[in-house]
């Protein structure tokens, strides 16, 4: 990686803490053993799968609020009398084809 794709904001970064490590011609070389690149791996995953199960709460919680907003909007409607008067002044506008007051 270059240096600019490295520079950021610090608590975004990851800090690795490796015993392999040499600097060759300006460049930072890591040798990792198989097993470090399965120890990174397992981690990786056991993140990946909290982020997945957080992200899945929420999109429920979201969902349910959703459906009790539904709900509760639907409720309201319905026990709403209709505005008789505006259907009436709506319907006569239409039959005089004029529905914005001059």
């Amino acid at each position: 990686m270059d240096e600019d794709e490295l520079d950021g904001d610090p608590s975004r970064c990851v800090e690795l803490a490796l015993e392999n490590v040499r600097v060759e011609d300006g460049h930072l070389t890591v040798r990792l053993a198989p097993a470090d690149i399965v120890r990174l791996r397992m981690e990786a995953e056991t993140v990946l799968g909290a982020m997945r199960t957080e992200v899945r709460r929420a999109e429920s919680a979201w969902e349910m609020a959703l459906g009790e907003w539904y709900d509760e909007g639907r409720a309201a409607v319905e026990l709403r009398k209709p505005d008789t008067g505006l259907l009436a002044r709506v319907l006569e506008a239409l039959r005089r084809d004029v529905l914005v007051p001059a």
